[in-house]
């Protein structure tokens, strides 16, 4: 569920550091930690126990033995150069499981390293839809089946997350063909029951990565190649009829035909309509549906006055002062944006008054009230140790209005009133088998904002096996890392756990340590998240694991640890339990050299 588009991480620094006094951390009603439990003690409720020898890590298992996997060509040919297929396209169908995954594990090559392909973790889901027949000489009447797999969430947590893979085969007879050129995947086929052809191509999946409307430029949000469908619409709503409840028509492209974009009042569950159970905020984008039934999802490229990377603002306000202040254009939830747009539905130009010219001599707008509910909300849920007075507040500016050239009023906010204090809390603890210099670097894709110690160009720390980190720079001693940054777009996982209020304490207590954390780890992390879980008679609750935390803001250790936990924790409030999919965890063993890394998201 993570891709490549904008999105932010808000990750405050919450630390007392050691010896020095009342931090951030004790404001916001994080306590100081209690004995540091030694790394690789069992992961129990009992009292921490005395630290263990050093326990080399296990050598890495030999996957030589294995069969390779299935996979495309690294490079294929050109459209130009393959075999058009032409396709007479039907509504899909959902036909039963055609038993074509492989039965056995199998080794992959993925950017020079050799992994493990597990056939029980990574496929969790497997769907096939007939969706045509060809209709041209080639294949001639050979039946169009697209293939959905959810392929283990992309490293979340044993399929927390709402990712799929889409692949097309042609079956004629008895004999099952693979378009490598329609397909992102063939790792899931057991190779003896079906082929893969390389030369030929169903053309009208392939969509551009960017296109022009009437003088705006639109470009492809997802990660996925001209060959595949983006992850965020699932196939069971549009089997299903119900993804039109989402969507409205936006325009018509005289080539790609009909574009949708979020319909108003629209951000919210389908849950039984083949939806996401949760909150799911509309994303402002543009969605173009392929004859398959599956979309790809396109945003509105940005005037060059507003630089999307760094939130360079080229506005000169209505006195003659040049801005220097930056703006997002998106607004934040949790662990990133949540849309391509902060779009505004219920203001009207009645509500809004010039305050100036964009550098491209386009009007923006101010709020004409002064009082108005949009700067109180703001003001008030503003993150700061201290405020100016509300009217002072008013007057910088906090944000400003600008019509589109699709007639959309978007809201561009000032990033030093975001509201930080409702974003993740990650905190890193580093537990080497003997006292030893850790050098640590994260990589927030949106950039490094606040961190405790001061990151410079990264971390340098002294850490001992009980997890005390003493920073080489100043000499301060802390307990744990922490840091603020900027990751992509963001949307909740699909699946989870519900969970009644009055149980969240022992089913956090329970799913951490599954997750792999200590009991030092999970004391921090319930007494930080615990209190903000108890408005609501029910929580819906899910993980991301390591693989979509290094997506987010990777992460880099020397000495390279034996032993990386990532865990990043996501809820919603629910009214009363709804049905959705869990899954099962899988319990890392702690060895070695241990680096464990908790967070959380806030909508």
């Amino acid at each position: 569920m993570i891709k490549n588009a904008t999105m932010l991480i808000g990750i405050l620094v919450l630390a007392i550091a050691i010896g020095i006094g009342i931090g951030i951390g004790a404001r916001l009603g994080v306590h100081s930690p209690p004995t540091p439990e030694p790394a690789n003690s069992p992961v129990t409720q009992e009292q921490p126990l005395p630290i263990p020898e050093y326990v080399p890590p296990e050598p890495t298992p030999d996957l030589s033995a294995l069969p390779p996997c299935r996979s495309l060509p690294t490079s294929q040919p050109t459209a130009p150069a393959l075999t058009p297929l032409q396709v007479r396209w039907s509504p899909l169908k959902r036909l039963p499981d055609l038993g074509l995954t492989r039965a056995t594990n199998c080794r992959k090559t993925v950017d020079a390293y050799t992994l493990l392909y597990d056939v029980k973790s990574d496929i969790q889901k497997i769907a096939y839809y007939a969706v045509g027949n060809v209709t041209g000489e080639v294949h001639h009447g050979a039946e169009v089946i697209l293939v959905v797999t959810n392929d283990g969430e992309r490293g979340s947590i044993d399929g927390s997350s709402g990712s799929m893979s889409v692949s097309h085969l042609l079956r004629e007879g008895s004999t099952l063909t693979l378009l490598a050129a329609n397909s992102e995947s063939a790792e899931f086929l057991d190779p003896k029951k079906s082929a893969i052809d390389t030369t030929s191509v169903i053309s009208e999946l392939q969509y551009p990565e960017s296109f022009p409307y009437h003088g705006v430029q639109f470009f492809r949000t997802g990660s996925r190649s001209t060959t595949g469908a983006d992850y965020d619409f699932p196939i069971e709503a549009v089997e299903k009829g119900t993804h039109l409840k989402k969507f409205k028509l936006a325009f018509t492209d005289p080539h790609l035909g009909a574009v949708f974009t979020d319909r108003e009042g629209s951000d919210h569950a389908y849950g039984q309509d083949g939806w996401s159970v949760g909150y799911s905020p509309n994303k402002e984008g543009f969605y173009v549906q392929a004859p398959d039934g599956t979309f790809r999802s396109y945003a509105m490229m940005f005037p060059s006055w507003w630089n999307k990377e760094t939130h360079q603002t080229a506005v000169t306000w209505l006195d003659g002062t040049e801005n220097t202040a930056e703006y997002s254009a998106q607004d934040s939830g949790g662990c990133g944006s949540v849309n391509y747009a902060s779009v505004m539905t219920a203001l009207k130009d009645t509500d809004l008054v010039s305050a100036g010219k964009t550098a491209s001599g386009d009007t923006i707008s101010d709020l004409k009230d002064p009082r108005h509910p949009i700067l109180q909300n703001i003001y008030t849920n503003w993150y700061a140790q201290t405020k100016p007075p509300f009217e002072d507040f008013a007057r910088a500016h906090p944000v400003f209005f600008w019509r589109d050239p699709l007639g959309r009023l978007l809201k561009f906010q000032r990033i030093d009133y975001w509201n930080g204090a409702e974003c993740g809390k990650p905190v890193i603890y580093l537990y080497p088998p003997t006292p030893i210099p850790v050098s640590v670097r994260v990589e927030p894709k949106g950039g490094m904002r606040k961190s405790d110690p001061p990151y410079h160009t990264g971390w340098n720390v002294l850490a001992t096996p009980q997890g005390e980190l003493t920073d080489q720079a100043t000499g301060r001693r802390y307990p744990y890392l922490f840091w603020e940054g900027r990751g992509d777009l963001y949307e909740t996982p699909r699946r989870g756990f519900v969970v009644a209020e009055q149980d969240v304490q022992a089913f956090l207590s329970r799913t951490l340590t599954q997750l792999g954390l200590n009991l030092k780890e999970r004391t921090d992390f319930i007494e930080f998240w615990q209190p903000r879980m108890t408005d609501a008679p029910y929580y819906f609750i899910t993980f991301l694991g390591t693989a979509v935390m290094n997506e987010i803001a990777p992460l880099t250790v020397s000495p390279k640890p034996d032993t990386l936990i990532r865990v990043l924790m996501d809820f919603h409030p629910l009214a009363h339990p709804v049905p959705v999919d869990g899954y099962t965890i899988q319990t890392p063993t702690r060895r070695g050299f241990t680096v464990v890394e908790w967070g959380g998201v806030i909508h």
